[in-house]
């Protein structure tokens, strides 16, 4: 009996590592990617326009904007980091909560079948 609870949980939870395993964090990874994508069209923009006929200080003032913005956008992206290893520590915390509460639960069987306290 014993080794049949111990084999179903083991099932449990190599088929709870996978599924998590599996996923794929598609609402996390969406706003990094759009994030990206503006960077790009930004620098896509600054290389578009004719910089020759504008000036030099309009050039600098148009390159410190686009560094000013590309600073926010790596902070944004940085806080973004940041929340997900926050997301993934309490993953973490709640696997070992969850293997803590199976151990327990497999020793709680085992008291009510084997209540002498004998091994089987």
């Amino acid at each position: 009996m014993q080794k049949g609870v111990l084999f179903i949980g083991a099932v449990f939870v190599s088929l709870l590592m996978i599924s998590t395993a599996t996923a794929v964090p598609t609402t996390h990874s969406k706003p990094v990617m759009d994030v990206i994508d503006k960077i790009e069209e930004k620098e896509e923009q600054i290389q578009s326009t004719d910089v020759l006929s504008k000036g030099i200080f309009q050039l600098i003032w148009q390159i410190l904007v686009a560094l000013f913005n590309l600073i926010m956008k790596i902070i944004e992206v940085v806080n973004l980091v940041t929340s997900i290893i926050q997301l993934i520590r309490a993953l973490i915390n709640g696997i070992s909560t969850l293997f803590e509460m199976i151990q327990e639960f497999i020793d709680l069987i085992n008291d009510i079948l084997n209540p002498d306290g004998m091994a089987i």
